[in-house]
């Protein structure tokens, strides 16, 4: 599938209809199809008014035009179609109105050169970014000008912008939530030169492991989403979850970029990954998958009273970082809750000095519950981001470096 849309000249979308049977061709209004003439005149005595905002004519455009009739119109909720658009090098989407996108631009009848820009308040052009930076990447002859992203960096932030929309999209088959994305996966993975392990990448593998459910209420508890049955994925990849997934702030541009004022260690050694591939195809479905590593694993203590965002508390090595917990699944808080247990077993996987005003140091890592089958054998059951004060950068790495130096044990997630 990956390869007929790749290597088609053009995709034509019926983007507004529901199913088969909506067709391309809708009843159109003209007065949509082009922007409002107006003239403004100030007629006031305040001339800094005038020279502030102007006089003269202006066309006026909706705001929101792409984002509203075109990542939500009804075809790009299916899940299947995210792939189909990202792989196709032209597609123009049929309503309402017309548009259309290619690597260069995104634009429509009423600003067919793609300004203004059409975008407005939420959109996010990630299918346009990922198609341009894995074609760089598979030319390499692109050379970043300043204030430019290397192709790499931007390829893995807008990977997970991917997921973020995907996650919420709808399918037929709960089970081909791998399947829908392995022709995007493969590409990527040749263009980047990485391993494709279940939804995550190998040499991002321990950054990747920090996504949550997304919550559009403000992370307020308890959560609404459960991992999803039958078995499609290892309960650390966000395709066990069925639902919106939230990548979280480690996966952006910026996060990728840490600079003088942020610094990460990372806090725990990975050994092996081990995905059990359903058929010959290492992106499509999987039948089990585990990953082990060396690290340190603390008890924290949580507030289930708190309905918004739970307050925990992890004493890691005599410092007391304080911050939050996102369980997973609804199941696994109503489990814990009725359990009256309020220690939860948490995994950090880095430590990061940031020096905003203030020195501080967080803790980031993941919560895990033992699967009773063998010693030192887990599952995810959510995440965790915790914080507390730190005097200098010095102290911070010294920390980090006797951190490091402490016992380790050997962990395994399924």
């Amino acid at each position: 599938m990956g390869d007929i849309y790749s290597n088609c000249l053009c995709n034509i979308a019926a983007t507004k209809s529901v199913d088969s049977d909506g067709g391309i061709f809708f009843e159109r209004d003209p007065n949509l199809v082009k922007p409002v003439k107006l003239a403004i005149k100030w007629t006031g005595r305040d001339k800094r008014a005038v020279i502030i905002h102007g006089q003269g004519v202006y066309y006026i455009y909706l705001d929101g035009l792409w984002a509203d009739h075109v990542e939500s119109a009804p075809l790009n909720t299916r899940g299947w179609v995210i792939q189909e658009r990202l792989l196709s090098p032209w597609i123009i989407h049929f309503g309402e109105r017309l548009f259309w996108e290619c690597n260069a631009t995104a634009a429509c009848e009423i600003a067919p050169t793609g300004k203004p820009y059409l975008g407005g308040y939420g959109y996010k052009g990630f299918c346009r970014d990922l198609r341009s930076a894995l074609m760089q990447l598979s030319l390499g002859s692109f050379q970043p000008l300043e204030g430019q992203h290397e192709p790499k960096k931007m390829a893995y932030a807008k990977w997970w912008e991917l997921i973020e929309k995907y996650s919420d999209c709808k399918l037929s088959k709960d089970d081909d939530i791998l399947v829908a994305v392995s022709g995007i996966a493969k590409i990527m993975s040749q263009a980047i030169g990485d391993e494709y392990l279940a939804g995550l990448w190998r040499s991002r593998f321990l950054l990747d492991l920090l996504w949550s459910p997304h919550f559009p209420k403000g992370f307020i508890r308890p959560p609404e989403l459960d991992r999803a049955s039958p078995y499609r994925a290892p309960s650390w990849s966000w395709a066990s979850i069925k639902g919106p997934i939230w990548p979280g702030n480690h996966q952006s541009i910026s996060a990728a970029d840490l600079g003088f004022s942020d610094t990460k260690v990372d806090v725990v050694e990975l050994l092996q990954v081990i995905i059990n591939a359903k058929g010959e195809d290492m992106t499509g479905q999987v039948t089990g998958g585990n990953f082990s590593v060396r690290c340190r694993t603390f008890y924290a203590t949580w507030d289930q009273k708190e309905t918004y965002n739970n307050n925990l508390e992890i004493n890691v090595m005599d410092n007391v970082f304080k911050g939050v917990v996102y369980l997973d699944e609804k199941g696994t808080w109503e489990r814990l809750v009725s359990s009256k247990d309020n220690s939860l077993l948490c995994m950090p996987i880095f430590l990061k000095c940031s020096r905003a005003g203030n020195t501080y140091m967080s803790c980031d890592g993941l919560v895990l519950e033992p699967t009773g089958l063998r010693k030192g054998d887990y599952v995810r059951i959510g995440l965790f981001g915790a914080s507390c004060r730190a005097p200098t950068m010095v102290d911070f790495l010294a920390y980090t470096e006797v951190y490091n130096k402490r016992r380790k044990e050997t962990v395994t997630l399924y």
